[in-house]
């Protein structure tokens, strides 16, 4: 999960000198082309090329929100979605039995961006993630997300006025990041 608030000073996209936002469009035409079984296709073909980048002026303006084991997303605090009815799968809101609490992660995520940055900043997610999202703040008592309007799309979900949006790229198979990592050993030949 990450949070990003975009801005000129903070973090923006980027796009090669005198080109229409980096995009290029080459009209190939019409042709007439086989399938594998020896069958006659017209086709009208084009070909777009995108020349585009980021550029991270701010680097106190990305936070992300590693190691979220979408697993236990659908645990609530009071137990697991599918069973919470149930007596025996009550879960408490400990990290050790596995509910994984977003609403605090993304407070913490939130307060690592600098204050003048925050009223530009935006959530990106996964699917599962945001489902999850939406899971444990579907209590009565939830005043963290909600729904509005963002970019000219309504209905996009909201936590702490700041827009959340699904981003399938995210995946779910990165490897475990650790605190202080390792960094590959130096070629002493370099």
């Amino acid at each position: 999960m990450y949070l990003v608030a975009w801005g000129p000073d903070s973090v923006h996209g980027i796009f090669p000198k005198d080109s229409v936002g980096g995009l290029k469009h080459t009209d190939l035409g019409t042709y007439t082309t086989t399938d594998n079984e020896g069958r006659k296709l017209e086709v009208i073909a084009d070909l777009w090329s995108w020349s585009l980048g980021l550029c991270v002026r701010d680097w106190r303006s990305v936070v992300r929100i590693c190691n979220i084991k979408t697993k236990y997303l659908a645990n609530t605090l009071t137990g697991t979605l599918a069973n919470a009815t149930s007596e025996s799968s009550k879960v408490s809101s400990t990290r050790e039995d596995g509910w994984i609490n977003l609403k605090d992660l993304t407070i913490i995520a939130k307060s690592k961006i600098p204050a003048g940055m925050r009223n530009r900043a935006v959530w990106y997610c996964n699917p599962q993630v945001l489902a999850g999202l939406e899971i444990q703040s579907s209590d009565t008592k939830n005043v963290h997300l909600h729904y509005g309007e963002y970019f000219g799309v309504q209905n996009v979900p909201a936590i702490h006025s700041r827009p959340v949006f699904e981003c399938e790229c995210i995946t779910n198979n990165e490897e475990r990041v650790t605190a202080g990592g390792s960094y590959p050993e130096k070629n002493s030949q370099q």
